[in-house]
């Protein structure tokens, strides 16, 4: 529960949020209209809101990363090298 006297700032994770938008828990759903009747601030990374948005349209995601050797020994993971 929300106690503190000043405005709060919450960072949601990807994972509440998304537990949130698919199960819309009352408890949680609670909680987020008393953190915003306090004025505390509940917000989310621009990562987060893109995996929220678009990661259900999105039919396979691809790793951007520079160290291909590690990652090309994950069976299955599609990788991009955007620097070599």
């Amino acid at each position: 529960m929300l106690t503190n006297a000043l405005p709060m700032l919450e960072l949601a994770a990807y994972c509440i949020g998304s537990f949130i938008m698919r199960e819309r828990p009352a408890c949680v759903l609670q909680q987020l209209t008393q953190a915003a009747t306090c004025n505390d601030r509940i917000v989310i990374s621009a990562i987060t809101y893109a995996q929220m948005r678009y990661g259900q349209r999105v039919k396979q995601h691809h790793l951007i990363t520079k160290n291909t050797r590690e990652f090309s020994r994950v069976p299955g993971l599609v990788y991009e090298d955007w620097v070599h």
